[in-house]
């Protein structure tokens, strides 16, 4: 064996396979082994049952230094602060499959990012690395802070004051229910636009009610005695909506979040289960969380911070989520509480020389970054253009002759398809849409109004909701009249004050009314068979 060394890699998961085999020969030398060893290789058998057939994974197949490091790095506290195009998603998928080949169970592995679409993209690329088919047989928690919290709170939510089969408002519902609060509490929603918004800045916070004036972010430009009192009626109208949410057996999603902190901040038992449960933490996108989810993954690692086995990937310099709560300091606050290990992905494989030199001549002059150096994969590529226009007009028309000027040049192989247009608000996009026509530009436009935002799918979410939960006022109001039923706005307050006197859901009223209604009828009809059988007689 070992003359073999220099042709062996030593990191490698079969799939299904017994607990000890040899591995076989594998060509392409590795420079990081060992270059003496003794005895058999062992590889950990990973878990999943009812599979005939085994396949080997390539661990550090096409991994440069950086990432080997970050990926084969002992167990403990570290961040990979991951530049642009740098492989950050294949890192932390090869962790997982490097810690399942040091013999850590599937079942105590959690991997969270941000966006489903990125959650589903991890557990595709972990399927394929572990060569399964079924999600069923994929024992590690994977999916979005959101979505994990939601599972956990399904199983412990009582601890909370959760009840069974909790609802979850969208972002239409919510702002319905605001409009409720601020009616209930005699206000004028005009006065108080942005209210949902300023909400849930609150909760991203880690804000209930009570806590409003401890705010960073709310009315920090105001006047002292001024800031107090725009804190103290934020802080009232807040706290009704959350009474409105409880109502309605319902949470939004930064409820989420918050329960789940509070969960494990408050309840030691549920908290040491679940950091048995999940002895490995991997977080993707580390500089977009906010402080609530900073408290979660440190609630959950394992005590102290610096034993755990936390590995969080992110960059600073690639933070979006600034106006939703997120916090670019948890880099260094990671670093700083979790004594954790800096591994830097600086090779960006995605962009030119050119693109990424730019990127890094602006972003440097950030404040506390972690500098790293950007270095680019691809050649030199094509200098970056900048066309100052005098108007909107003229800058959609410039941008128009720009697309067919590469479209009959032939400098962009795939045509139209291959290219695409940004613009940084919603209202640009009518003067682009109207110069693309006028040069027979074909064009399709990403973002426009969802599927599940139309109005009749809306309704008939509404019907679903008002079935699965009949305290949903939310949603029984959105259909009270849908079809047309002839209930105006003061039949709906009626009932609203009916239900608040009687402390019974909307529904209740409406269903004893219609018992009410259908006894009467029924007695009716008795009385009326009952003359006409007199008469008869």
């Amino acid at each position: 064996l070992p003359n073999e060394c220099s042709r062996i890699r030593p990191i490698c998961i079969p799939t299904y396979a017994p607990q000890n085999i040899m591995l076989s020969q594998i060509s392409e030398p590795v420079n990081t082994w060992p270059s003496s060893v003794e005895g058999t290789i062992s590889c950990t058998r990973v878990g999943f049952a009812d599979a005939e057939h085994f396949q080997f994974v390539d661990l550090l197949a096409g991994l440069n230094q950086a990432q080997t490091t970050a990926v084969t790095a002992p167990q403990g506290p570290m961040i990979v602060l991951a530049g642009p195009g740098s492989g950050k998603t294949r890192v932390l998928t090869h962790r997982i499959g490097f810690l399942l080949n040091q013999g850590v169970r599937s079942e105590n592995i959690m991997a969270v990012t941000f966006t489903n679409k990125a959650a589903n993209e991890m557990r595709k690329r972990i399927k394929a690395m572990l060569g399964i088919q079924r999600d069923s047989d994929l024992q590690i928690k994977v999916g979005t802070f959101h979505g994990l919290c939601l599972i956990l709170l399904r199983e412990f939510g009582e601890h909370v004051g959760l009840r069974e089969n909790f609802l979850i408002f969208d972002a239409k519902q919510q702002e319905k229910l605001v409009e409720e609060a601020l009616h209930d509490m005699n206000l004028d929603p005009k006065n108080f636009e942005g209210m949902r918004f300023t909400i849930s800045r609150l909760k991203s916070e880690g804000l209930w009610p009570r806590d409003v004036e401890k705010s960073q972010t709310i009315a920090n430009n105001a006047d002292g005695e001024w800031r107090q009192k725009m804190l103290k009626q934020t802080g009232a109208i807040y706290a009704q909506y959350q009474a409105l949410l409880d109502v309605n057996n319902a949470v939004d999603f930064d409820d989420l979040l918050l329960r789940m902190r509070d969960l494990l901040m408050n309840n030691d038992e549920v908290r040491m289960e679940l950091q048995d449960r999940f002895r490995h933490l991997l977080v993707d996108e580390w500089q977009d969380t906010n402080v609530v989810q900073y408290d979660i993954v440190k609630l959950l690692a394992i005590a102290p911070p610096s034993s755990s086995s936390t590995f969080v990937v992110g960059d600073a310099d690639q933070s979006i989520y600034g106006f939703r709560g997120a916090d670019i300091r948890n880099v260094r606050q990671f670093i700083k509480d979790f004594e954790a290990t800096q591994v830097l992905l600086e090779l960006n494989y995605r962009s030119t020389a050119i693109i990424a030199a730019s990127a890094q001549t602006l972003i440097e002059k950030n404040e506390g970054r972690v500098p790293k150096d950007a270095k680019a994969f691809k050649g030199v590529g094509h200098k970056v253009v900048v066309y100052e226009a005098e108007g909107e007009r003229e800058e959609a028309k410039f941008v128009a002759n720009e697309i067919l000027r590469l479209v009959r040049t032939n400098a962009i192989p795939e045509g139209f398809k291959d290219l695409a247009v940004m613009y940084r608000t919603n209202r640009q996009s009518l003067q682009l849409e109207e110069a693309l026509v006028r040069a027979g530009i074909p064009y399709f436009l990403v973002g426009a109004k969802k599927f599940l935002e139309r109005r009749e799918v809306m309704d008939v979410l509404a019907y679903l909701r008002l079935i699965a939960n009949p305290e949903d006022n939310n949603s029984l109001f959105r259909i009270i009249n849908v079809p047309t039923r002839g209930i105006g706005a003061k039949t709906e307050e009626k009932l609203k004050a009916l239900a608040s006197d009687l402390n019974v859901a909307c529904y209740d009223i409406i269903l004893r009314m219609t018992r009410l209604e259908q006894e009467a009828t029924a007695a009716t009809a008795s009385g009326e068979r009952e003359r006409s059988e007199s008469v008869v007689r």
